[in-house]
């Protein structure tokens, strides 16, 4: 038996490949980086600035804007954004320097980037999202008190 043959299995010389499962986050991101710079990036650019360490914002801020973000959604009837937007905005979150790859969260308001680039009613804290059209959304009803 050689060094290389243990218990039946070969090994391969060499680096290892890496067990980690990728997000789904991740897997997106890299389809649209690919995707783009097949068709629009110049040869030779790089299309990501180098990742820094970025703080995540407190829980208590995370709550108040998710919560912020979560009732203007559900207010507006739940409306998604197109597919184009939505890699456009994953595209302008993935070159951000305030995104934190390692959980797929915004640095400045510590929302998950894969979700909230979804909802339509929802802006980019550092305003680098395109404007959305939220005029023909329905308009919420106006709240009844209670009268006995």
């Amino acid at each position: 038996m050689s060094k290389k043959d243990i218990h039946g299995q070969k090994f391969k010389a060499g680096k290892p490949k890496s067990t980690i499962p990728k997000s789904r986050a991740d897997r997106n991101l890299e389809k649209i980086r690919k995707q783009r710079e097949s068709s629009e990036a110049p040869k030779g650019k790089a299309v990501t600035p180098p990742a820094k360490a970025v703080k995540p914002p407190s829980v208590f801020k995370m709550i108040k804007s998710f919560g912020k973000d979560l009732s203007a959604y559900v207010k507006a009837g739940a409306p998604s954004c197109s597919e184009k937007d939505y890699k456009e905005r994953l595209l302008t979150c993935d070159a951000c320097p305030h995104l934190m790859r390692n959980m797929m969260r915004c640095g400045k308001c510590g929302c998950l980037v894969e979700h909230k680039a979804k909802w339509k009613t929802t802006t980019c804290p550092d305003s680098k999202w395109k404007a959305q059209d939220l005029s023909n959304l329905p308009k919420p009803k106006p709240k009844t008190g209670d009268k006995k």
